[in-house]
């Protein structure tokens, strides 16, 4: 026999109820926002998601909101918690408040098919920043590095993150890495120089 999904123990038989779980909902995924005016379309699905106004935070709110306006000298914060006390619901409203302060916001989170594609965070920045989809050719990544001022030298590495074939190919696991770091950097460097004020959030990652 079956017994009641409301009681914790069977009334019957004294045994304890499994409870039945519901399958888990998925967010949506945020792709990076590659202007602070985008930030909008993230600031209305979660007033869709989450109706009431963020209570209780406001301590941690000015914090973040504060550091990523450029009020500290650390050129990283990381805020953690555990999971499901509202870290996202923080960090989106700091993006918003910062973005009116005159702040460019870029702004991923983690891969959202959950196959946790390495580098797949530091690849939507950057396909942000180039102003491109996070799959394009060679030729069209070639073409934004130049629209951006960047070398050429900084291909073989922006290919290699994002799964373009490149002289890279050629080289050790390790030096391979040392490369798309290196272009990566000189990528956000490109952003940052291009803008006053410029913030990379990393939200779930």
């Amino acid at each position: 026999m079956r017994c009641a999904g409301t009681f914790k123990y069977c009334p019957h038989c004294g045994a304890a109820v499994a409870k039945e779980i519901a399958p888990p909902t998925l967010a949506p995924q945020l792709p990076a926002l590659a202007a602070t005016q985008e930030l909008d379309a993230v600031i209305l699905s979660d007033a869709q998601l989450f109706p009431l106004p963020l209570l209780g935070r406001d301590e941690a709110l000015v914090r973040v909101e504060h550091f990523l306006a450029g009020g500290e000298s650390a050129q990283a914060l990381a805020v953690v918690g555990e999971s499901g006390i509202g870290k996202s619901r923080l960090l989106r409203e700091a993006c918003r408040g910062a973005a009116e302060r005159g702040v460019k916001i870029y702004y991923t989170g983690a891969d959202p098919s959950g196959q946790k594609t390495p580098w797949y965070p530091i690849r939507a920045i950057v396909a942000s920043v180039l102003e491109l989809p996070e799959v394009c050719a060679y030729e069209a990544l070639a073409q934004a590095l130049v629209q951006k001022g960047l070398h050429e030298r900084d291909l073989p590495g922006v290919a290699d993150l994002f799964g373009e074939s490149s002289s890279l190919r050629l080289l050790d696991a390790h030096a391979r890495k040392r490369e798309v770091t290196i272009a990566t950097r000189r990528v956000l460097r490109a952003a940052v120089a291009a803008d006053s004020f410029t913030a990379v959030v990393f939200d779930d990652v």
